[in-house]
């Protein structure tokens, strides 16, 4: 693919990394993003023969838009960044819209999917897919398996979270007419769970011919998995960061479930992420993963676009727009006018809970 070229030495310009640094439960973690973003600004240099000078502002929006405007308005009123990159969570980038919208500074999400995040605004932009796009991948491998094994789909549905219920929405019409068995179970949170385990005992006994499809949250799937007193065909999650590994912390019964999941990156799946995967593997002395790789991916972007805006003297978010395509560890990057990734790759990954 076409990099994007450049020698113009950039203006030092603030970009604040908008993450989740500390997760809801232990046993759920993340990278730190704000290394990653100097690692992605570091490769970008190191690509285009630029010399960049930005200056990161790490903001941990505590998975509460409320928390997250109060510190982002300081910082914006204090130094004006050039754009916003993340946060991780939908409900954290549907909060923020308004102020956003307000305060005319580009946010390029991270790993937000909700369907409506870029609706009607022109400074709302993602690195990752929609639900709409994700969902329909997962349901056009469900339905036909499901046909053809006539098994039945129970949907968990958390109305507490805004990522869940538009996740469970969109698979509810990605799925309407299909002929098959469909139950949703509507629970509020973790506490939620609880409360199901005393009304529907039924529930947590599963068998061969169920699938659980868990649109949620990782922790929130893993405490479902773990609450099930036996195996079911199949558990579907869509683009699931660290699901594996906190199954490992939290569950110690012999299991041995099929997981498919959505996902939209593959480590070495091309020559520049080979390359780029190799890189941060001796700075960080630990494999790239899917959060990590978008956060690369969404200050690349950035960083490319900053360069055209300033090139071309137009604004950031025009910048981000213009149809300029620029290599990403998951693939090409280019945005429409609607702020909305034009090519995500998505792929079905096959594993086993065991």
């Amino acid at each position: 693919m076409a990099r994007v070229e450049s020698t113009a030495k950039s203006k030092k310009a603030s970009i604040v990394m908008l993450y989740t640094v500390h997760a809801s439960d232990d046993a759920e973690q993340f990278d730190n993003l704000n290394e990653v973003a100097q690692f992605s600004i570091d490769q970008y240099d190191l690509e285009n023969k630029t010399k960049s000078d930005f200056k990161l502002f790490t903001v941990d929006d505590k998975d509460n838009p409320q928390h997250a405007q109060k510190v982002l308005k300081k910082i914006v009123e204090d130094e004006k960044p050039i754009a916003i990159v993340g946060p991780l969570y939908s409900n954290v980038a549907l909060g923020l819209k308004d102020f956003i919208n307000e305060s005319q500074i580009p946010m390029v999400s991270i790993f937000a999917t909700h369907n409506d995040l870029t609706k009607n605004s022109a400074f709302m932009f993602r690195i990752c897919a929609s639900n709409r796009r994700l969902v329909k991948s997962m349901a056009d491998y469900l339905i036909p398996e499901v046909q053809k094994h006539g098994l039945s789909v129970t949907t968990f549905k958390d109305v507490s979270d805004d990522y869940s219920t538009d996740l469970a929405d969109t698979f509810r019409i990605n799925i309407s007419g299909a002929k098959i068995n469909t139950n949703e179970i509507l629970f509020r949170g973790l506490s939620g769970i609880e409360r199901l385990k005393d009304i529907n005992a039924k529930l947590w006994r599963p068998t061969k011919k169920d699938v659980l499809f868990l649109p949620t949250r990782d922790i929130v799937a893993g405490k479902i998995i773990t609450a099930m007193e036996s195996e079911p065909y199949m558990v579907a999650a869509i683009d699931t960061v660290n699901f594996l590994g906190l199954m490992k912390k939290i569950k110690s019964q012999k299991t041995h479930i099929k997981l498919v999941t959505t996902s939209q990156w593959l480590p070495g799946k091309s020559e520049f992420s080979k390359k780029i995967e190799a890189a941060y593997q001796k700075r960080f002395r630990k494999a790239m993963n899917i959060t990590s790789a978008l956060t690369f991916d969404a200050t690349y972007a950035v960083v490319a676009a900053h360069y055209r805006a300033q090139s071309k003297t137009v604004p950031l978010a025009v910048a981000l727009r213009d149809a300029s395509k620029v290599t990403g560890v998951t693939g090409l990057i280019l945005i429409g006018q609607d702020g909305e990734r034009v090519f995500s790759d998505q792929f079905l990954k096959e594993e086993f809970i065991e």
